[in-house]
């Protein structure tokens, strides 16, 4: 019964103890669970400084100029020569014609035949009245004769789209003969960079074979070497094995002697002793390297006892003497374990001179068990042996003579299996180039294989394209025969056209000179004289606008008339031109480029024309961009409180690019400034949160509070604030979590 008591009462003090140590832990560590637990935010302190504000906007960048190419009549565009994008210089070539009258010169030309018919009825009608036989015969004979000029023009085969397919088809032709030559000239190239492959193929050949057969050559005396060594090591090894053999005999000759044990206890002193001499060792290099810490932990124990009032502690007259030191350790074995034990307690981590101590005792603890060992396993071995101590000790000898054989024996072996090591990495050394020459060798080979067959496949080549070649220059003879029977066709249509033109002129000639001499003799009326008037006018307005059409005629090209870039074509080959509505649009690069976008009326009071502003595409990256203000104007959408910002851009830049433009303001002095980081905003309005520090038994706790701000300007880093806020005040800019006010929070640990 008092024992089941007295277990009890032992529980409960154990529960006791560590409920009390749980406690003392929560206590001691409360501090550092509480901070785990809480936000963490970096904060920085509110200051004076310079806001330089910056205005930004976005704009599309367009040309200062653009001209616009523009025919006055209608013509077909056999082909545009110009791609969108392009750059262009004054004079290159932007489109070609086809090869025909415009339909306003056509349309001209036929309403002047018609004019010209009606004025010759009208005078014929009035010859009636008169004695005009002469005349009218003339008249009759001179439209005879421009019936003829027509219908000799009209027998002409000649066809501007005819002229414009021949002409196609040559200028195909040249494409195709230009392509094969092209071809060829590329194939010959292969074909000589191939003969030059098969060439420098077959001297690598030849390199590579003298190379295999002097590494081969250099290899044989290697290998007779190898084979020499491995017959040493055969031997040494055979050598090796018989001395084993003895020694095993003479060790069984000596356990004869005393049975099983006696080899035991010999194994165990031979090991006892190496094991002593490997600590001793260790014991000796650890005290070099960690004397000075182990005279530090005496030095330190001494002291320890002498402020403590230790009885009987010895005079040490200088501390840094080590004779003292050690004199004393050697004295005082319990005290130098006892300030161990005191300094690991104090500590969690052991200190040098502590680690320096559990090293060496640790060692001279070790060497004290081995030497204990050995006089016990001596004293072992004299029980076992009684009286055979002598004939023990011949044995031993006959084994420690028969293990000296081997010994030499096994150092013979190591020898010659060294030997064999260094005859293997020379035969090694001598077969690698071997190695390398077959492999170039066969490499060689191989290349010269493969620039043959790229040879032969570069010949066939060549014939196939010298065949296309000479294909296409027949085609391109039978289309230049062509185009030139065509031309000679144009050549005669022009010729006749001329002389229906001539042919027409003197028939007018005529006429007008008969409507003259009728209006003189009074044949005609009044009537019929306003009317040959009119149509006589209308005549005269009708040849003028040929005059001006053939004037103003494009020939069978069109060129630009400025440098710049082609930003817009706006027609096809195949179709036809408008008269006065652009076929292109060329941006002319060097009348610079313009960019502008919309700010307030308070932002456009604070910049000037002259100021520089930052550009940039965003994360298109590209060259470097210049902005310049050249202009403030009002914007016609919202006069009263808006303004339009126009800048120059320069630089690597073309129009259509999307820009972002930053303006940077005058500086101005505030009296508080925040980084951007620490603003926040919600229903309320802006503000920041303020670290306020709270005293308490454990430490300072730091308290996220509420101050409500206005914003009185901004930059890209900061804000100058003004309101609920103090200057010097800690205000918090990041946090590991959401905060809000009123919350415990914990600062970064800088």
């Amino acid at each position: 019964m008092k024992e089941e008591a007295v277990k009890k009462r032992g529980w409960v003090k154990n529960a006791a103890i560590i409920f009390l140590a749980v406690m003392l832990v929560l206590t001691f560590f409360s501090n550092t669970i509480l901070n785990l637990s809480l936000p963490e935010v970096a904060a920085q302190h509110a200051a004076s400084g310079t806001i330089t504000a910056q205005i930004r906007g976005m704009g599309t960048v367009e040309a200062n100029d653009s001209f616009e190419v523009i025919l006055t009549q209608t013509r077909t565009v056999s082909e545009v020569n110009v791609r969108l994008g392009a750059e262009v210089e004054a004079g290159d070539l932007l489109f070609t014609l086809a090869d025909t009258e415009s339909e306003e010169l056509e349309s001209a030309q036929d309403a002047l035949d018609t004019l010209l018919l009606t004025y010759e009825r009208r005078v014929i009608e009035a010859s009636l009245n008169g004695n005009y036989a002469r005349e009218n015969r003339n008249i009759q004979m001179a439209r005879e004769e421009l019936t003829r000029a027509q219908s000799e023009l009209s027998e002409i085969s000649y066809s501007p789209e005819e002229i414009a397919e021949a002409r196609a088809a040559a200028n195909s032709a040249r494409s195709v003969v230009a392509y094969a030559q092209a071809e060829a000239d590329s194939i010959q190239y292969e074909i000589d960079s191939a003969q030059n492959s098969v060439e420098l193929a077959t001297i690598s050949v030849e390199a590579a074979t003298f190379s295999v057969e002097s590494a081969r050559e250099l290899a044989v005396p290697q290998r007779e070497r190898a084979d020499d060594a491995q017959r040493a090591v055969d031997e040494a090894q055979a050598t090796v094995n018989s001395r084993e053999e003895a020694v095993r005999t003479a060790r069984n000759h000596l356990n004869d002697l005393g049975g099983a044990d006696t080899g035991a206890i010999l194994r165990q002193i031979e090991n006892n002793i190496a094991e002593t001499a490997r600590t001793q060792l260790e014991r000796d290099a650890t005290w070099e390297a960690q004397k000075r810490n182990y005279l530090n932990f005496v030095r330190g124990a001494i002291e320890y006892f002498d402020e403590n009032a230790f009885n009987n502690i010895p005079s040490v007259t200088d501390p840094e003497e080590e004779d003292t030191l050690m004199t004393w350790a050697r004295q005082n074995p319990t005290r130098m374990a006892a300030y161990a034990q005191v300094l690991r307690l104090e500590s969690t981590a052991p200190s040098a001179p502590l680690l320096a101590y559990d090293l060496i005792t640790g060692l001279d603890s070790r060497i004290d068990d081995l030497s204990a060992e050995y006089a016990q396993l001596q004293r072992e071995l004299g029980n076992i042996l009684g009286g055979n101590t002598d004939e023990h000790n011949r044995r031993l000898r006959a084994l420690r003579d028969a293990e000296a054989a081997l010994s030499t024996a096994n150092t013979a072996l190591r020898n010659a299996n060294a030997e064999l090591s260094s005859a293997n990495s020379a035969l090694a050394s001598a077969e690698a180039p071997l190695r390398t020459a077959e492999a170039s060798l066969r490499n060689a080979e191989a290349s010269r294989r493969t620039a043959s067959t790229r040879l032969s496949h570069a010949n066939m080549a060549l014939r196939s394209a010298n065949s296309a070649l000479a294909a296409g220059e027949r085609a391109l003879g039978a289309a230049e025969e062509e185009l030139a029977v065509q031309q000679g066709y144009r050549t005669e249509w022009q010729a006749a056209n001329e002389n229906v033109r001539n042919r027409q002129q003197a028939l007018e000639e005529l006429i007008f000179e008969l409507s003259e001499t009728q209006r003189a003799d009074g044949v005609t009326d009044a009537v019929g004289e306003l009317e040959m008037r009119t149509l006589r006018s209308q005549i005269d307005r009708t040849r003028d606008e040929i005059i001006r059409l053939e004037e103003d005629a494009t020939g069978a090209v069109i060129t630009s008339p400025v440098s710049g870039i082609v930003r817009q074509i706006d027609i096809s080959p195949g179709q036809q031109t408008q008269s006065g509505r652009p076929i292109a649009v060329i941006e002319v690069a060097d009348r610079g480029y313009s960019l502008s976008f919309p700010v307030t009326l308070e932002q456009s009071r604070r910049v000037v024309v002259g100021d520089a502003a930052e550009a940039n595409r965003g994360w298109w990256g590209g060259g470097e961009i210049h902005a310049t203000l050249r202009a403030i104007r009002n914007d016609p959408q919202n006069p009263a409180t808006s303004r339009i910002l126009d800048f120059e851009i320069s630089g690597d830049i073309e129009s259509g690019t999307q820009l972002n433009i930053a303006l940077g303001e005058r500086g101005q002095n505030f009296e508080i400034i925040v980084p951007n980081s620490a603003l926040r905003s919600d229903a309320n309005g802006d503000f920041v949160l303020v670290v306020l520090s709270r005293s308490t038994p454990l430490g300072n706790r730091f308290i996220a509070t509420r101050a409500d701000v206005n914003i009185l300007a901004t930059d890209d880093t900061n804000s100058a604030v003004a309101g609920g806020l103090l200057s010097w005040d800690f205000v918090i800019t990041t946090a590991t979590r959401p905060i809000e006010p009123g919350m415990q929070i914990r600062l970064v640990d800088n």
